[in-house]
């Protein structure tokens, strides 16, 4: 309709048997129509628009028309960019007693108006940038997912400019608006390091999860920027329960990976800010967790952050790493039903500090 936009089109009432002439003013959200003699204006009028003959430039069907000068060349390669085709990684992870399964699948969806026949499939993984109007088809939560533990992945990976870049290794047919999962990753008994952290925001206690993306861990691949899903099994159906999820952004090989899965139900985390004061120059905090643990062994990592200046710990019940110039790092074992405190001192120096230089 929007080619008709200012032509001539006829307006045709069925019980009066009548046509009359229109301007066509607009289709978005309605049609708006003009009378050609009187100018009066008609929004969403009743009866059947009569369209004349097609406007130049409209084609029955889409096509794409080459004049190519003839020459001695026998077979030509044609490559050109389409909207309506989107991809996404797909991630199931398994946490076991040994560590962990992991299986990757690359999820296609066709929604570019045409059927890809026995195609050659190739995705690439990196920020490309495209200047062009904002469109994305959403993921939804839509997942495949096996229990053959000998499935062999059937994409390769490779370095490509500065992306990555996975080919299947087999031909496939993408059909319109089809969703279309082909695994890319399968690894066993992989390692990983399960904590629980905690902050002075929040009582919540993070359930966390942190793994190495390393040869030495089974791994080595180049990760594309997907969701991930964690499973953990029942012992005693043997079935697999779903236990949270997170996403991860593109990782490259040697780099870790942290994922969060939820909040802790039988760990417990409080602060408080025991005392401030000041002598002389310095400013003296006093800080103090108490982690309440209702579970059996758990990792702890406490994360302090100090937004302050000048700043530097001069007492503390447990050994501590400085992360960064505002972070304050606890790592420590909380027995199983155990009440830990962890309490630490830091001063701030509000000297006025002057330096001269001599020229």
């Amino acid at each position: 309709m929007e080619k008709y936009i200012g032509s001539n089109v006829y307006l045709y009432d069925k019980q009066k048997n009548t046509r009359e002439e229109y301007r066509l003013l607009s289709s978005m959200n309605g049609i708006v129509l003009e009378h050609t003699e009187t100018k009066e204006i008609m929004i969403n009028p009743e009866g059947e628009i009569i369209l004349p003959k097609l406007p130049g430039g409209l084609l029955v069907r889409p096509a794409l028309v080459w004049k190519v000068k003839p020459g001695p060349v026998k077979d030509m390669t044609v490559s050109y960019l389409t909207k309506g085709i989107s991809w996404g990684a797909n991630y199931v992870m398994e946490l076991t007693d040994e560590g962990f399964q992991l299986a990757g699948w690359v999820k296609i969806d066709n929604h570019s108006g045409a059927t890809y026949q026995d195609a050659q499939i190739k995705v690439i993984a990196g920020e490309v940038n495209r200047i062009e109007d904002n469109w994305r088809i959403e993921e939804d939560d839509m997942i495949l997912y096996t229990n053959t533990e000998k499935a062999s992945p059937e994409f390769t990976e490779k370095s490509f400019a500065d992306y990555h870049l996975y080919k299947l290794e087999r031909l496939a047919t993408l059909k319109n608006n089809q969703t279309k999962q082909i695994n890319f990753l399968q690894v066993e008994k992989a390692n990983l390091k399960r904590y629980f952290e905690c902050t002075k925001w929040s009582e919540d206690v993070k359930i966390l999860i942190e793994f190495e993306n390393s040869q030495e861990n089974r791994l080595s691949l180049p990760l594309p920027k997907g969701k991930v899903k964690v499973y953990q099994k029942d012992s005693e159906d043997s079935s697999l329960e779903f236990i949270g999820e997170d996403s991860i952004s593109h990782t490259s090989k040697n780099e870790k990976v942290k994922l969060q899965l939820g909040t802790a139900f039988d760990i417990k985390c409080t602060h408080i800010e025991k005392n401030s004061y000041r002598k002389g120059r310095y400013e003296y905090k006093e800080h103090k967790y108490i982690i309440r643990n209702h579970k059996e062994e758990a990792l702890i990592r406490i994360s302090h952050y100090i937004h302050e200046p000048n700043w530097e710990i001069i007492e503390s019940s447990y050994q501590y790493t400085k992360a960064s110039s505002s972070e304050v790092v606890f790592w420590f074992y909380a027995e199983p039903d155990s009440f830990e405190k962890v309490t630490f001192t830091y001063r701030v120096d509000r000297g006025l500090h002057v330096k001269v230089e001599k020229e």
